[in-house]
């Protein structure tokens, strides 16, 4: 009598386990790395604001010889003053300085509040661009 050993189809536990550890290793670094970047292109948002209100109000101050606020310039203010951007992740204020000065805020709000790095981006009459903590080069790019 003979015995035949056959070899059984399938995985080893051993297999399933490497197999399982590279995954999150490849999650742990993609993920991090997309959270970034969805939060780096949200800012455009923020950015094409700003310099559309800056424009707002350039022409506003040509007509009116002094700088305007969101309402004067037409724009639909929210609670406090602010403008919030269409998917609502900044809201965006201007503090006027006399007739003669303004600077535009956008602060990060819902979905991208959790953006430390720009959490504020701000753009002034002389077009002055600047952030809460990250460099220029960061956070206007």
């Amino acid at each position: 009598m003979t015995v035949k050993i056959t070899r059984g189809l399938g995985f080893t536990l051993m297999e399933v386990m490497l197999v399982v550890v590279i995954v999150a290793i490849l999650a742990a670094v993609a993920v991090p790395s997309y959270l970034q970047h969805v939060q780096s292109s949200r800012r455009s948002e923020a950015r094409t604001q700003l310099v559309r209100i800056a424009n707002l109000e350039e022409s506003y101050f040509l007509d009116n010889s002094q700088y305007g606020s969101l309402m004067s310039l037409g724009l639909t203010a929210t609670s406090g003053a602010t403008y919030t951007t269409e998917n609502g992740y900044y809201a965006i204020g201007v503090t006027l300085s006399g007739t003669s000065a303004y600077t535009l805020t956008a602060t990060a709000s819902g979905a991208q509040a959790s953006d430390t790095l720009c959490a504020t981006l701000s753009l002034t009459q002389d077009g002055t661009k600047s952030s809460s903590t990250g460099t220029v080069d960061q956070c206007w790019k």
